[in-house]
């Protein structure tokens, strides 16, 4: 998040000497040292509860740290003192979009807008919650304008040419990353989103070398994505073995690993998680003494009263998805639930703690729980994908319609719906759900549903654990 303060000092010495603490604080927090800033913006607040412009950055910080909800109250307290600060309303509507709140950000950003119609960083908050919501086309309008006001915004351009990617416009997209790397030629993530493009255009030695040059957790994984489908077994293992020296625990690589060592017929050596068959656990919440099928009908309707924003899943067909995290501050049925799911996390990793495994050896010591629910009608079903921002994922089964033979069903396997497939024989394990099961599973590891016909609903709940602070044991 770029850091934008509007500071209006009056006269006098006091004011003066705030300001110049302000200063200190933002060069601070502009370098990167999230720590010295926040103690020069609480030492402002201790001074003057109501300083706007130190309870925003306050938050901004939080943000940076993913403390989103704090985030939310530091700026909102700091918007009730100054209603008209544009800066803050936009930074509102970020930490708003991470939460997944989109209707909420978008008001924000427009809030932002109506206060400073020129404002460029606004525009392009804007466009990124339109694309969250599905609707690039408005994105493209934001960034268009965005770029208008600031002709060398490199994110701006960056941006605009994800929107023009989803929309299949590749050539267009290439060009608007080609804008973005003259402004700013190390710019990674312009880099990997350029490789996406020549991906999808099939141009993948292109790709490959804008993989390289990106060098990001995600890139590393999509340039062994490449030379895999290319067939290059020498240059796979060559690069995986470079990778391995500097990134051990990247969930993307662990599974194009685990499928290319599978189809080359050699031995996995990405030390994370390079067995995931063997990590799948099931469980039931009947089987608990202290749970019920009442708990499984108050989550469901405590999910209908909350009225949650729904968000595009491209790999979702005849189905929805919720927006948010149905884990922030849950009440009722959803704390019952993420105790639940707490609970049973700790057993998970307890049942497997004698794994030598990479993926037991660096569990989490702290983490955050991400979750949200899936509803599909006749003909639904997820494609074969994985959970690379995670590292356990999990599905509660909260309403399965009656089927035939294995519809409905959660498959397991090593192979991503778009792998080239060399050995048509790679692992893989289907399950029979029933409600009120719980399965989780390494995040690197893919899943999909398999295709369903009845004409009732089947709804659940997938989460994700995200690390906040590994651990390695020893």
């Amino acid at each position: 998040m770029r850091i934008i303060s509007r500071v209006d000092p009056s006269s006098g010495q006091q004011t003066l000497t705030c300001q110049q603490a302000l200063d200190l604080a933002i060069q601070h927090h502009t370098a990167g040292d999230l720590s010295n800033a926040e103690n020069v913006y609480q030492q402002i607040l201790n001074t003057d509860p109501n300083q706007p412009d130190a309870l925003h950055l306050q938050g901004v910080i939080a943000h940076q740290r993913g403390e989103n909800d704090r985030a939310v109250d530091l700026i909102m307290k700091s918007l009730a003192i100054k209603p008209d600060f544009a800066e803050a309303h936009n930074n509102l509507g970020l930490v708003l979009k991470k939460l997944k709140k989109l209707d909420e950000a978008a008001a924000s950003c427009h809030k932002a807008l109506s206060i400073k119609p020129e404002f460029a960083e606004a525009h392009l908050n804007l466009g990124a919650t339109f694309e969250d919501q599905g609707i690039p086309e408005e994105a493209i309008t934001c960034y268009h304008k965005a770029i208008e006001i600031k002709p060398d915004f490199a994110t701006a351009h960056n941006n605009l040419g994800n929107a023009l990617k989803n929309l299949r416009r590749l050539d267009e997209a290439i060009a608007s990353y080609h804008k973005a790397l003259a402004i700013k030629p190390d710019y990674a993530e312009a880099h990997g989103n350029l490789g996406n493009a020549f991906e999808e255009q099939g141009k993948l030695k292109e790709a490959i070398n804008c993989y390289e040059r990106a060098n990001t957790t995600l890139s590393r994984a999509k340039l062994l994505e490449c030379v895999y489908t290319l067939g290059q077994k020498d240059r796979f293992y060559r690069l995986l073995e470079k990778i391995t020296q500097e990134d051990k625990i990247n969930l993307g690589v662990a599974a194009i690993s685990a499928f290319g060592s599978n189809q080359f017929g050699c031995r996995d050596p990405y030390p994370f998680c390079n067995r995931p068959l063997d990590f799948i656990y099931l469980n039931s919440i009947a089987s608990t003494p202290d749970k019920s099928s009442g708990l499984l009908h108050d989550i469901q309707k405590q999910i209908v009263d909350l009225q949650l924003d729904r968000q595009s899943q491209a790999l979702l067909k005849s189905g929805i998805q919720s927006a948010g995290n149905l884990f922030v501050d849950p009440v009722g049925a959803l704390a019952n639930l993420e105790k639940f799911i707490r609970d049973e996390i700790a057993a998970y990793n307890s049942k497997y703690q004698e794994s030598d495994c990479c993926y037991i050896k660096m569990w989490p010591r702290k983490y955050a729980l991400t979750g949200w629910y899936i509803l599909m009608e006749k003909g639904g079903h997820l494609k074969s994908h994985n959970h690379p921002e995670g590292w356990l994922s999990g599905v509660l089964y909260l309403k399965i319609p009656p089927t035939k033979k294995d519809e409905g069903y959660i498959e397991f396997g090593l192979h991503r719906h778009d792998f080239p497939i060399l050995k048509s024989n790679y692992p893989k394990m289907l399950y029979k759900v029933k409600e009120g099961d719980l399965i989780m599973f390494p995040s690197s590891l893919f899943h999909r549903t398999i295709p369903f016909y009845s004409n009732q609903e089947r709804l659940c709940i997938a989460f994700d654990l995200i690390p906040v602070e590994t651990v390695i044991r020893k």
